[in-house]
């Protein structure tokens, strides 16, 4: 309780009442939002361990039987920084690991190299001093974005280790990209794919339409049960409700000062090399 109090007094008391408005309308916190992804994903509650499990199901394309989230706090990332990366750290099946970030803004750096860099360094968490090489198990960093990375029209790619006639050397390690903005999804929800409903889900299950036309399928039904009493949970905590419209307001003007400040210099350098022209 403490560090709800904390929390609260670092947030504009406009943006307490915003959130309370929300929920007494009921809205739902959305799920692009990092602390929404975090909150849904990485929560104690049997709805949000089920979708966990079923989520990472569908990446590993095997079934998940248990899964433990090893970061489920985010009062500490918010107390410390709004830059905080808030990712959701996870043991599944026993040794196998997977690292799950939400990210809607685009940044400066190479989302690539970024995806290599943590990857590995979650594959090094996994081996304790002393440990055996043999028992490294799978590790599964899925970058989740609300923009697009690369340059083709698939919503989802899976990247393994190959030679360069793509032969496969290793599968222990898995880059999973999701580009939430190019997956087309059309009236035959039934005939969904996993990968294809959950990204629909952490798209815009927020929104009142979506969760109408999801009402009444009869393949997916305990998952939409199960993600609809999952997100009413999240929603339900003004503390929680206002973190996630604190950061998206902050990632949000973050955005909007590189983009000014890029306009900006973009202008300085013209109207210097103007003369010279």
């Amino acid at each position: 309780m403490d560090k709800k109090i904390d929390i609260e007094r670092l947030i504009a008391p406009e943006i307490i009442e915003q959130a309370k408005r929300e929920i007494a309308e009921g809205r739902l916190i959305s799920l692009k939002s990092d602390v929404g992804f975090k909150l849904f994903m990485a929560g104690k509650t049997p709805e949000s361990k089920y979708c966990l499990k079923k989520f990472l199901t569908a990446v590993t394309r095997r079934e998940v039987i248990d899964a433990q989230v090893t970061n489920s706090e985010i009062y500490p990332d918010f107390l410390s920084a709004k830059e905080a990366r808030l990712d959701v750290n996870c043991v599944f099946n026993d040794r196998n690991h997977a690292n799950l970030e939400m990210q809607v803004v685009r940044r400066e750096y190479d989302q690539v190299r970024r995806s290599l860099f943590y990857a590995s360094k979650l594959m090094a968490s996994t081996l304790r001093s002393g440990e055996s090489y043999n028992e490294i198990g799978e590790v599964h960093q899925v970058f989740i974005f609300d923009f697009t990375v690369i340059r083709d029209e698939d919503f989802y790619h899976r990247f393994i280790f190959r030679d360069e006639d793509g032969r496969p050397l290793s599968e222990n390690m898995q880059i999973h990209f999701i580009e939430l903005r190019k997956l087309k999804a059309g009236d035959d929800l039934e005939n969904l794919s996993d990968m294809e409903f959950w990204s629909i889900i952490f798209r815009e299950f927020d929104r009142k339409d979506t969760r109408e036309r999801f009402a009444g399928l009869k393949r997916y039904a305990e998952e939409v049960r199960m993600t609809n009493a999952n997100s009413m949970n999240i929603s339900q905590d003004y503390i929680d409700y206002s973190i996630a419209i604190s950061r998206e307001k902050f990632i949000r003007d973050n955005e909007s000062d590189v983009i000014e400040a890029t306009r900006k210099g973009f202008a300085q350098a013209t109207a210097r090399l103007q003369p010279l022209i």
